[in-house]
């Protein structure tokens, strides 16, 4: 069991800690983002698919 101790700006656990990341970005590019996110089924939450571009691109740039 972890123990978790929330601060202002992260959230922590004996694993890792997260920080929350606020991310502006133009209705455009949101609404592509979710036309996508619809079609797959199941379908991720927004913030899941972000998190695999995020990964994905991370892994082609290493």
């Amino acid at each position: 069991m972890s123990t978790r101790s929330e601060t202002r700006s992260a959230v922590c656990t004996k694993e890792q800690t997260i920080h929350p990341v606020k991310l502006r970005l133009e209705a455009n590019l949101l609404n592509q983002i979710d036309a996508v996110v619809t079609r797959r089924r199941p379908a991720p939450s927004r913030h899941q698919w972000i998190l695999e571009a995020i990964f994905e691109k991370l892994k082609r740039e290493q």
